[in-house]
């Protein structure tokens, strides 16, 4: 049966794919000034219109990235190619990104890059640390400025085209069309033991065995699923005295298992169930039939995937478009 490193983004609260987006492309920024003629002394690894994108952008790029997306773990050199592409592509993006939200004419208010400059100093101790971290960085307070300018337009580029808002009734008409996606199965809620077999046991399989007819004579005898489940069970349900909670036949990987809780009835308990790695004995408390789930049920998870899936093909469509119009040339180093 199934039993059920978070990524730190500089300014970023929520997973919303439009979120992501401002998050991928504010990497670029903080770290380098991905679109245009600085770091003059470093190779260039791409252009974008003209605007260039330098090795030094592209090599910070994967420095943010590499700590967050292989912790405690070796990196292949494919993995390392893969991941050096999609940070060039976040690069290029953001510098369409910003080529088109100036050629619209997009530009934060100076309060806004204000307020931006004054949350980053506070997550410093003081003024002087700030300017440390500055410097370690190579950056100067003005280009700090510039750096947040250029994503602030950013910003407010994607939220034109990209970010989706779904007002109640949307929702509810969603709902209504789509009622039959909001059906939950059939569900059964059970108390369970899972006795594993050891596999460098030659007698693994034969030990299993005994220890799961223990537990369940003990279970004939009168003593408490619970308590029994406590005192046996390899599974981690054991600590609550091997309850499941309410679960639909999907969610429980070996057929037998699902078998056997989905054709027992209520208050019985199982025959001892063998699957390739364990023992199992189950005992039925209660069974829920399919059932219709109300929109104030869904409505929270029904907003953000349709938000989601709104936003991910807004920003798809938006990156073809530029792209479709763009002279970007990549240099094989």
């Amino acid at each position: 049966m199934q039993e059920a490193n978070k990524n730190k983004v500089f300014f970023m609260k929520k997973a919303s794919i439009y979120v992501l987006c401002v998050a991928a492309v504010f990497l670029s920024l903080i770290y380098s000034d991905a679109y245009g003629n600085s770091q003059k002394n470093s190779y260039t690894a791409a252009t974008v219109n003209g605007y260039r994108i330098t090795e030094q952008a592209l090599k910070q790029g994967i420095d943010a990235i590499l700590p967050t997306a292989f912790y405690h773990s070796d990196i292949s050199e494919k993995q390392k190619e893969k991941i050096k592409k999609k940070v060039l592509d976040n690069l290029i993006n953001s510098a369409l990104f910003y080529q088109e939200a100036v050629r619209i004419g997009l530009t934060p208010a100076e309060n806004e890059i204000i307020e931006r400059i004054e949350n980053i100093k506070k997550r410093f101790k003081s003024e002087k640390a700030f300017d440390a971290a500055l410097k370690a960085r190579g950056l100067s307070k003005n280009e700090l400025r510039k750096r947040i300018k250029k994503n602030l337009i950013i910003q407010k580029l994607l939220k034109k085209f990209v970010k989706t808002k779904f007002t109640e009734k949307q929702l509810k008409d969603y709902y209504i069309k789509n009622r039959r996606k909001f059906k939950e199965p059939p569900s059964v809620r059970l108390r369970y033991i899972r006795i594993n077999i050891d596999p460098t046991n030659p007698n693994g399989a034969e030990n299993a065995l005994k220890k799961a007819e223990k537990a369940l004579s003990e279970i004939k005898a009168g003593k408490s699923f619970a308590d029994v489940a406590r005192r046996y069970s390899d599974a981690l349900t054991r600590i609550r005295g091997g309850e499941t909670g309410y679960v639909h036949k999907g969610a429980i990987s070996d057929k037998e298992v699902a078998d056997a809780a989905f054709s027992l009835p209520i208050g019985k308990v199982s025959k001892i169930i063998k699957t390739d790695m364990a023992y199992h004995i189950l005992e039925v408390e209660d069974i829920r039939p399919e059932r219709q789930l109300s929109f104030n049920k869904v409505k929270s998870k029904l907003k953000k995937e349709l938000t989601d899936s709104t936003e991910k093909d807004r920003y798809n469509k938006l990156i073809k478009r530029l792209r479709s119009g763009a002279k970007i040339v990549i240099f094989d180093k």
